[in-house]
């Protein structure tokens, strides 16, 4: 028997637009989903949002919190299944042989003409460079712009990886940006040392002109920060990062849309056995919007990039949902 989960459920209406987010947090130090060899594991949660949209929404995914085992290949996918005005359903696999200890995913569901959603896959056969040989290594593709989309800003969240770190660490950067034409959005996708990297799942986010949503891409390197090279690493270290955003979003700074996801990262483990990282407690003040985020428990990061994605309300009801069960 499983018991619900309950957290706070951000509703946002605009001018045309509507908007959602959530967090799932199912995959917690649970042995049924973690501690089996029998790979892949799959699990299936459905979603129930608490107001339903007037059309069949848009569903953002993104990692907040990751945690697996060190030294061995990890493979992690995030998915959607059905997608209803009422809910949805979010569809993990974890292929192992890695074990995933914790996965903090955050949702944003929307329904705005003026934002593009866009997931875009990349298999062994495609990463001609990244899933061998050695040193500094990338692979570049491209994606159309939808037309109607004017002016627009981009960001990449990543929603699934398969990497085998041979002996290094697990490196993966992930860049996007527009060319000039403003007709086809650039992916960049690296790696280094002996990394070699078999899949790659990102989720390209497009917020165009006349949209409340702003979109940024961000991300720190440690060989700028001593903070990240100190000798002792267990514990719980954190980085603030600021991003100054329209005074709009101060007129109700703690009910605002925030949500922030993983896009790349260079890591490993010294004092440890596992891999984790983390971006949480963010919002909005005083002008800036505000989080911290860092390695957990004897993580070793030399980078860490994350997007963030952000709606200014107009109306908004805060409610607490308990309508997620497990297949």
């Amino acid at each position: 028997m499983h018991k619900p989960i309950h957290f706070v459920l951000l509703i946002v209406l605009t001018l045309g637009a509507e908007w959602q987010t959530g967090l799932d947090y199912v995959i917690k130090n649970q042995p049924q989903l973690t501690l089996t060899s029998n790979y892949p594991i799959h699990t299936q949660i459905e979603i129930i949002f608490d107001k339903q949209f007037s059309e069949v929404p848009e569903v953002l995914l993104m990692f907040e919190h990751v945690t697996f085992e060190s030294m061995l290949d990890v493979d992690i996918n995030l998915s959607l299944g059905q997608v209803t005005k009422s809910g949805f359903e979010l569809r993990y696999r974890l292929g192992g042989p890695a074990r995933v200890q914790q996965l903090k995913v955050r949702w944003v569901a929307f329904v705005d003409k003026n934002v593009q959603l866009t997931y875009r896959e990349f298999n062994f056969m495609q990463l001609r460079e990244l899933r061998q040989g050695f040193g500094e290594r990338e692979d570049s593709f491209t994606q159309p712009v939808n037309a109607n989309i004017k002016s627009p800003k981009v960001s990449t969240f990543l929603v699934g990886f398969k990497i085998n770190p041979e002996n290094g660490p697990y490196a993966l950067q992930i860049n996007c940006a527009l060319d000039s034409q403003l007709q086809n959005i650039n992916l960049n996708l690296k790696t280094k040392d002996t990394t070699h990297v078999r899949y790659v799942k990102v989720a390209l986010i497009l917020v165009g002109e006349g949209s409340k949503a702003i979109t940024k891409q961000g991300g720190i390197d440690s060989r700028g920060f001593n903070y990240f090279e100190e000798q002792s690493t267990s514990g719980i270290r954190r980085i603030d990062y600021k991003q100054v955003v329209p005074e709009t979003f101060l007129t109700a700074p703690s009910e605002n849309i925030l949500s922030q996801g993983l896009r790349g990262f260079e890591a490993n483990s010294t004092e440890s056995e596992l891999i984790s990282m983390s971006l949480d407690k963010y919002h909005v003040f005083d002008e800036n919007y505000e989080m911290n985020f860092g390695p957990l428990n004897g993580t070793l990061i030399y980078s860490l990039d994350f997007s963030i994605l952000l709606h200014e309300p107009t109306k908004i009801e805060k409610m607490t949902m308990s309508h997620l069960r497990r297949k």
